[in-house]
């Protein structure tokens, strides 16, 4: 590879999944940040005068504090993040459509393959309903954590 070509960074095989998952950690990142932010804005500062007048330094307020004040909110993100990884699809089928051979196929991505391209429509169904599956379990995991 000289230093003129451009980088494929979708078609080659190395590269592919890395870039995939950069490009998706990307565009959940906004997401993310603004609910971490609200999450440390709601955070009382009493509770920070309260822990350096006993006498905790910074790391201990970081890790006494502000962690177990954000966690509902890092455990939330976290669980919607995973329900909403497990359905991905439309960034996979656009970017790399599954490839370069085959390697940054999800289960989205795969079932739309088995269904629509190799028309094996039982194995399509039966993954799809696993996936819903999965999904419902995450989901119900989601809305028991946040009391709905």
């Amino acid at each position: 590879m000289s230093l003129e070509s451009p980088i494929n960074w979708f078609g080659e095989l190395g590269l592919a999944l890395p870039a995939l998952i950069l490009v998706n950690l990307w565009r959940g990142y906004p997401f993310v940040m603004l609910m971490l932010l609200a999450a440390l804005q709601s955070i009382s500062p009493e509770l920070y005068e309260a822990a350096a007048v006993d006498g905790a330094g910074a790391c201990a307020r970081f890790r006494y504090v502000t962690i177990p004040s954000i966690k509902p909110v890092i455990a939330s993100v976290g669980l919607l993040d995973a329900i909403w990884n497990f359905r991905l699809f439309d960034l996979v089928y656009l970017t790399t459509g599954g490839g370069p051979l085959n390697s940054t196929h999800v289960l989205a991505t795969y079932t739309y393959r088995l269904a629509f391209e190799s028309f094996e429509f039982g194995k399509a169904s039966a993954l799809a309903v696993m996936m819903l599956l999965c999904t419902l379990v995450l989901s119900f995991f989601y809305f028991r954590y946040q009391k709905i």
